[in-house]
């Protein structure tokens, strides 16, 4: 690509490698839900998509903040509205 004309160098390459994940990683939206509302969401999404999911992936799914659905996560699994999908080691 350098060669083709592309890039300049191989250090613009990697600038524009990185702009690219950084683009893809950034959040489109992050809705601003209370924390029924996240618990809701939350389950609907558990509903539709079974089996074990982090809240990472979960918060990324459905455009909510990553705390937020942490927080709701672990309160949701201490309430038994849904469980770890495997013992955690501490």
């Amino acid at each position: 690509m350098i060669r083709g004309g592309m890039f300049r160098s191989a250090a613009d390459f990697a600038r524009e490698a990185v702009r690219d994940k950084l683009r893809e990683a950034e959040p489109i939206s992050l809705g601003n839900f209370s924390a029924k509302d996240t618990e809701r969401k939350v389950d609907d999404f558990l509903t539709k998509n079974p089996g074990p999911h982090f809240a990472s992936e979960i918060a990324e799914a459905l455009g909510l903040d990553f705390r937020m659905s942490l927080e709701t996560v672990k309160r949701m699994v201490k309430d038994g509205k849904i469980r770890k999908a495997r013992n955690d080691p501490q």
